[in-house]
């Protein structure tokens, strides 16, 4: 039976179970104090039901699910907007995200958690809103009682969509002051990505020396984003120097490995080049399109038979 189905079906008995204990049953008595949203066995099928259809890619019947809920007389509880959030989030709906939270700024008894605010600057960030991300980080600052470390995180992927390195490197050293925050390696990663795309690879470069000496757990984006500003500063010792010691994530990662032979291409660093290829191919690692482009490209000038070699092996492989 489809969700909206079985929440119809059920939903006059859920309904007649909330009037009964609201005072004629021996419940509480009309005039005294109310059931909490929690305690709502309709307002928890709701939020179940909804989900269900994000879960399954469903996003805007999930948001007609909720607005139903409304119609219903159905009083939500942060369960509820927390599934209509995370639907803005799976299908970018930014606005409604917005609506939604001030929505819940005016329920009765119902203040929007930090569980709300990350889900909605998620939405914004899925929407490339990210002003509108940022908006809200100061908003839920003043009323979300805190900010965790996954809200740090959105709002560094909304500084970087905005190249806002400066907003990126403040909220980095904000959250490090915080032991519930500090060391979450998702945010540091978005704000090396935001200090490249604002054209500052010494920033990203010093980040990255800052995580590396303080022992946060690198990942292979990691390592790109060191990559990928020691390109635009055309600093390719530097690059092999990176690349070289993250043996454990960097040969068998493509995306590193071809940040690192892109780099090795502009400043003309033919054999050296040619060299990683192979390295990354022994790792075990797939050569991307690119990475095949780059080696025939050094090959063309170090050894012009092999180039010939490694276009067909691009061509036969089918990347």
């Amino acid at each position: 039976m489809p969700i909206t189905s079985f929440l119809g079906s059920r939903s006059n008995v859920l309904s007649r179970g909330r009037e009964s204990s609201s005072g004629e049953g021996g419940g509480r008595s009309a005039d005294g104090p109310k059931p909490t949203s929690s305690s709502d066995p309709v307002a928890f099928a709701y939020a179940s039901a909804i989900r269900a259809h994000e879960a399954a890619g469903e996003w805007a019947a999930a948001l007609v699910l909720f607005e139903r809920s409304a119609q219903c007389g159905v009083r939500a509880d942060a369960h509820v907007y927390c599934a209509a959030l995370g639907a803005c989030r799976r299908g970018g709906q930014w606005q409604t995200a917005l609506d939604l939270i001030n929505r819940a700024k005016d329920a009765d008894g119902l203040e929007p958690n930090s569980v709300m605010y990350t889900l909605a600057m998620a939405a914004c960030n899925a929407a490339h809103a990210w002003e509108a991300t940022l908006e809200l980080l100061d908003d839920a600052a003043k009323h979300a009682g805190g900010l965790d470390a996954h809200a740090y995180s959105v709002a560094m992927g909304a500084c970087a969509q905005g190249r806002q390195y400066e907003r990126a490197l403040s909220l980095l050293d904000e959250m490090e002051r915080d032991e519930a925050t500090r060391a979450n390696s998702f945010a540091w990663n978005n704000a090396m990505v935001a200090c490249n795309r604002a054209g500052q690879p010494l920033q990203t470069l010093a980040l990255y020396d800052r995580m590396r000496a303080g022992s946060y757990a690198l990942s292979e984006h990691s390592v790109a984003a060191a990559l990928v500003a020691c390109r635009n500063a055309s600093d390719w010792q530097r690059a092999q120097a990176i690349y070289d010691g993250a043996k454990s994530l960097a040969p068998s990662s493509p995306m590193c490995t071809d940040v690192l032979l892109d780099t090795l291409s502009a400043c003309e660093q033919w054999p050296l080049l040619v060299r990683y290829f192979d390295a990354s191919r022994a790792a075990g690692a797939a050569p991307s399109a690119k990475a095949y482009e780059r080696a025939v490209e050094a090959c063309d000038r170090i050894d012009p038979d092999r180039a010939l070699v490694l276009f067909d092996e691009m061509r036969s492989s089918g990347v």
